[in-house]
């Protein structure tokens, strides 16, 4: 007599937990969040740095310095400036550099992700150091520009004044923060991944 097998169909699988799915999830995304956390926290704190008499001090000193700056440099150029506080006059046109010229936002924003980015201070200090040297010469070629454009193309001043260069200077930051980002990461990589 033959004894017959019953086949046995195989279980399906238990359904994960809503708790493990979201504990997954969230360890799939910690470093994003993290690193959102801190860059808000670094944004808050110095965009209240701002609001201090010694901060705001600083920056009217940087829009009178970005002034006299850009008028040396448009008068070798045949422009005949003149300053007269943080205003850049000719007979032809003036343009007034204000505190809201001094690129702070820019800065602040390029510090607070060098801040909130995982990597060491070895990396952090050259990023700030070559960055925000980058930021405020791009600042003060948008100033340079935006005299010559007011005196000699008027019409297309608050164009390029309210349109054109603030687009540049978030595509110069974001570009800045991303090409920082991927040398301090690969710096930062140990010597036994980098390949032989």
């Amino acid at each position: 007599m033959s004894r017959s097998r019953r086949k046995q169909t195989p279980r399906p699988p238990a359904p994960r937990s809503l708790k493990r799915i979201g504990q997954s999830w969230y360890e799939s995304k910690a470093p994003l969040f993290q690193f959102c956390l801190k860059f808000c926290a670094s944004l808050a704190v110095l965009y209240a740095l701002t609001f201090t008499p010694a901060c705001q001090r600083l920056v009217a000193i940087s829009s009178l310095a970005n002034a006299r700056l850009a008028s040396a440099i448009l008068d070798r150029i045949g422009e005949n400036t003149q300053v007269t506080g943080a205003t850049i006059w000719s007979p032809r046109y003036a343009v007034t550099v204000l505190p809201a010229c001094s690129a702070i936002e820019f800065l602040i924003f390029f510090g607070a992700t060098i801040a909130a980015f995982p990597s060491r201070m070895a990396r952090k200090i050259p990023g700030l150091l070559l960055g925000i040297p980058a930021l405020l010469a791009l600042n003060q070629v948008r100033i340079l520009s935006l005299y010559y454009i007011g005196a000699h193309f008027p019409r297309s001043f608050d164009s390029v004044h309210e349109n054109w260069w603030g687009i540049l200077l978030i595509i110069a930051e974001v570009v800045l923060c991303m090409t920082w980002m991927e040398w301090a990461r690969e710096k930062d990589q140990p010597a036994a991944d980098a390949p032989a």
